[in-house]
């Protein structure tokens, strides 16, 4: 949710009431430290999955997925919530594309991609 802002006018200066005035926020920042990982995907068509939650101690809800690839390939990514059952569909992220996770339930992320050894960078908490 973004953060509504007042408009204060040109020539007064504000006060603590004045700043205080917008209703409390929702939380929107996760208590922990955050996982990241440049994964290389050694095989293409043999796709591996990086278990955020055991790294975590939870399931994921803010981060990305970044390819970082060093040669012509596609990343593809699956996204599980339980660990067990994945997205239907593959995302593909050619090269610099990101995949943002935000507000998602993250718990098992699974890599594959068209050639040996390309690379992903996740960043997740």
């Amino acid at each position: 949710m973004p953060i509504r802002l007042e408009r204060i006018q040109k020539d007064t200066i504000p006060t603590i009431d004045t700043l205080t005035e917008v209703t409390n926020p929702i939380k929107t920042h996760i208590t922990g430290n955050p996982y990241t990982i440049l994964k290389t995907i050694t095989t293409a068509g043999s796709p591996e999955d990086v278990n955020v939650n055991t790294q975590l101690g939870r399931n994921a809800h803010k981060g990305y997925i970044k390819a970082y690839r060093t040669n012509t390939g596609i990343i593809k990514v699956k996204l599980s919530n339980d660990g067990s059952n994945f997205t239907s569909e593959w995302e593909e992220l050619e090269k610099g594309d990101v995949l943002d996770i935000t507000d998602l339930d993250v718990h098992t992320i699974k890599l594959d991609c068209t050639v040996d050894g390309e690379k992903a960078f996740i960043m997740v908490i």
